[in-house]
C-alpha cells in the first residue's frame, strides 16, 4: 500500500492511497481508496473542486484502476462531478439521514450491507461485500461449437508446421506485460515480467510434448532450433506497446513447451570432477565445488 496524497481544509479532508492486492482481477491494474470527511459547514463547490482535480489526475495516471471513495459526505453529493460512479448505500446511516456513503467507478463491485456502529460513534458501521465478477468469469462460449469449426484448421496447421520443421513467426509472437511485485514500485527490478502466448501454441505444444517425451533427445535438435529462433517479442503496459525485439536464445517464457526444451538444452551440463557438485533448480544452477590451495 502507498500513500498517494493527503488534504486537510476547513471545506475537505482525505486521505488517498494505492494497492494492489494479491487477489486482484487481472482487468484491474491497481485500486485507488479515498476516504474523506466534508463537514457539515463545508463549501460544497470547493469540495467538490479538490476532490476532482485529485482524482481526475490519478485516474488519467492510472487508467486501469479500481477507484473507491467512502466517508462521511454529509449533504455533498459526489455525483454532481463524477457521473459515472456508482453509488453503493441507499439506506440511512444516522438517524434517517444517509449522510456516509461509498462511490465507485465500476459498477456492481459491492453490495452494502448496514451494521453496528463502533465504540460512542453515532453513525453506523457499513459492511462492503465484494461482488464484482472479473470479465474473465463474465462471459461463457460453445466450446464444443467453437471445437467443430476450427479442429480441421488447426490439424492442418500443426501438420504442416511439422512437416516443415517450421513455426510460424506469428505463434512465436509473445506480449510481455509488467506486474508489479509488491504493491509501492519504486525500480524496474520491482516488476516481474509476465509473457502472454498465442493459445493456439500451446495447444500445438502440448501435443508436441507428448511425443517429446517418448523420444530421445538427439532427434530433437531440428525442431528445437525453429522454435528458438525469430521469435517476436514486445512489451505492453497499459495501451502503449514497444517496439519488437526478435530473440534467437532461449526459451520462450510462458510456453508449454519450454520447461521440457530447457531441461534438454541444459542435460549434459554436468560436474566432471569428483570434488565438484551441481544442483539445478527450474533455471537456476549453482556449482559447489572444493577448492585446494597451492
Amino acid at each position: 500500500m502507498n500513500i498517494i496524497r493527503t488534504y486537510c481544509s476547513p471545506d475537505l479532508e482525505y486521505l488517498a492511497v494505492k494497492c494492489r492486492p494479491f487477489k486482484t482481477a487481472s482487468e484491474l491494474c491497481s485500486i485507488l481508496i479515498v476516504a474523506i470527511y466534508i463537514s457539515p459547514r463545508a463549501n460544497a463547490k470547493l469540495a467538490l473542486e479538490e476532490l476532482y482535480c485529485m482524482i481526475s489526475l490519478q485516474m488519467n495516471n492510472n487508467p486501469e484502476a479500481a477507484v473507491i471513495m467512502a466517508g462521511d459526505f454529509n449533504h455533498v453529493e459526489l455525483k454532481a462531478v463524477f457521473p459515472k460512479f456508482h453509488r453503493y448505500i441507499n439506506f440511512p446511516t444516522r438517524d434517517n439521514n444517509t449522510l456516509d456513503q461509498v462511490y465507485c467507478n465500476i459498477p456492481g463491485a459491492y453490495k452494502a450491507v448496514a451494521a453496528p456502529h463502533l465504540g460512542m460513534s453515532d453513525h453506523i458501521s457499513v459492511n462492503l461485500i465484494p461482488v464484482y465478477k472479473p470479465l474473465i468469469c463474465r462471459y461463457k462460449t460453445n466450446h464444443q461449437n467453437c471445437t467443430d469449426q476450427l479442429a480441421g484448421v488447426f490439424l492442418d496447421i500443426f501438420n504442416l508446421s511439422l512437416q516443415l520443421a517450421t513455426v510460424p513467426v506469428s505463434l512465436k509472437t509473445s506480449i510481455i506485460v509488467p506486474v508489479p511485485k509488491k504493491s509501492a514500485v519504486t525500480c524496474l527490478n520491482d516488476y516481474r515480467p509476465v509473457a502472454l502466448t498465442p493459445v493456439i501454441m500451446k495447444c500445438f505444444e502440448r501435443i508436441v510434448l507428448k511425443h517429446i517425451k517418448n523420444i530421445i533427445p538427439a532427434g530433437l535438435d531440428q525442431y528445437q532450433f525453429t522454435y528458438r529462433e525469430n521469435r517476436p517479442q514486445v512489451v505492453r503496459i497499459g495501451d502503449n506497446t514497444s517496439s519488437t525485439l526478435v530473440l534467437n536464445t532461449g526459451t520462450p517464457q510462458g510456453c508449454v513447451l519450454s520447461p521440457a526444451l530447457f531441461t534438454l538444452f541444459t542435460s549434459d551440463c554436468s560436474a566432471i570432477h569428483s570434488t565438484n557438485t551441481i544442483v539445478k533448480f527450474a533455471d537456476d544452477t549453482t556449482i559447489v565445488g572444493l577448492i585446494f590451495g597451492q
